[in-house]
Order: structure tokens, then C-alpha cells, then sequence
């Protein structure tokens, strides 16, 4: 490992509090052009939790108007 990401991973709980962590969760908020291209609603506050062993996240709520995100 490098000596940035020892530094990072030892001054946010070090080496053995993140083998132990399965996932990792932040609260975000949302907005910008990319959003409104893609007829998306903007979201404030929303969780999204990340599993650390593998790529995946979820993100929730996602907006007030459900029919936004249906596509059939």
C-alpha cells in the first residue's frame, strides 16, 4: 500500500477497524445539469451506503415523483 493511503486509512480508525467494515454510509445531497439532462428530480439528503468488499451502492430516497424513475 502507499504511504498516502496508510496515512488516510490510519487517521480515519486505522488498518484494523476497516478489514472489520463491511459497508460505509453517507448522507448527500444532489443536483446539477447532468441531473436535469436526464429528466431526473434533484434530491436533498438523501443515504447512500456503499459496500466496501465490492462495488455496489444504494441510494434512498431518490426523489418525490416515483414515475420519474420507472422506464416501462
Amino acid at each position: 500500500m502507499n504511504p498516502t493511503a496508510e496515512k488516510a486509512i490510519a487517521a480515519y480508525g486505522g488498518k484494523e477497524l476497516w478489514s472489520k467494515a463491511k459497508r460505509i454510509e453517507a448522507e448527500v445531497s444532489v443536483h446539477g445539469w447532468a441531473f436535469t439532462l436526464k429528466g431526473r428530480p434533484f434530491f436533498e439528503r438523501a443515504i447512500i451506503t456503499m459496500e466496501i468488499s465490492h462495488p455496489f451502492s444504494r441510494l434512498s430516497p431518490i426523489g418525490t415523483i416515483p414515475t420519474v424513475w420507472r422506464t416501462g
